[in-house]
């Protein structure tokens, strides 16, 4: 009887002592400040994405976010499974924004994380940001 009470007292113990990592919280915010209603479709998802939406409509001065919350955390882009993006501005002008290629928007390739602002907030929370402005507008007009 002492060696089963030794034995649970000594698993209870060990599994006590077990930490798990913390989740943290990676907030991804777009925010539409071009003048004009965007469309983004993405296009091609990477085996394995779990990429869960056909297309986001937001208007001007509309945000759209993402967040994860994941042990250890999440440092991609919510965007960065999926080979390509459709992206219209008032349903007619398309651009298409390759996931490995540099971007012709002057706010940068919406796929790669180092075009985005943000970044640590504190040790469980991270916010990134991308903006799409009129000077995007005014390239894919360009086009």
């Amino acid at each position: 009887m002492k060696k089963i009470f030794v034995l649970i007292s000594l698993t209870t113990l060990f599994f006590a002592c077990v930490v798990e990592e913390p989740n943290i919280i990676t907030n991804y915010n777009i925010t539409n400040i071009s003048g004009q209603k965007i469309t983004i479709v993405p296009e091609f998802p990477l085996v394995g994405s779990n990429f869960n939406f056909d297309s986001v409509i937001f208007h001007n001065n509309e945000n759209f976010e993402i967040q994860y919350s994941e042990p250890g955390g999440y440092f991609g882009v919510p965007l960065d499974d999926v080979r390509l993006l459709k992206i219209y501005f008032n349903d007619t002008i398309l651009v298409v924004n390759y996931r490995d290629s540099a971007s012709f928007f002057p706010s940068g390739n919406i796929q790669k994380l180092s075009d985005w602002t943000g970044g640590k907030i504190n040790d469980y929370f991270f916010k990134f940001e991308f903006s799409f402005t009129e000077a995007d507008y005014l390239e894919a007009l360009k086009q």
